[in-house]
């Protein structure tokens, strides 16, 4: 009897352990799934960000040349546009601190 109890106390323990085992590593694989599913994502977007980026770049560059040629066809244009443009900035620039120091 006390031989039956042993033997069915060791199947027990094997079967928990085989039960644990194979848990494990069905855990395992799902978080490696996971991760590689993450793995996935992130080249993506890092892939989509460069594509992007170097559009932006592109841009402006063209932007940049453009406003240098329009600068040495219309320099008195550009000098105006330039003044306004800080004039209009300053006038912003004082009506925001003016509202900071309002009471």
């Amino acid at each position: 009897m006390n031989h039956d109890i042993t033997s069915a106390y060791d199947n027990a323990a094997a079967s928990a352990t085989e039960a644990a085992t194979n848990a494990l590593h069905r855990a395992g694989e799902q978080a490696s799934a996971f991760a590689q599913r993450g793995s996935d994502a992130m080249h993506h977007g890092a892939d989509a960000l460069h594509r992007r980026s170097g559009e932006l770049q592109s841009r402006a560059r063209h932007y940049s040349q453009e406003t240098t040629a329009y600068i040495h066809r219309e320099p008195a244009k550009a000098m105006l546009i330039a003044a306004a443009a800080g004039a209009a900035l300053m006038a912003l620039m004082t009506l925001v601190s003016r509202a900071r120091n309002a009471p």
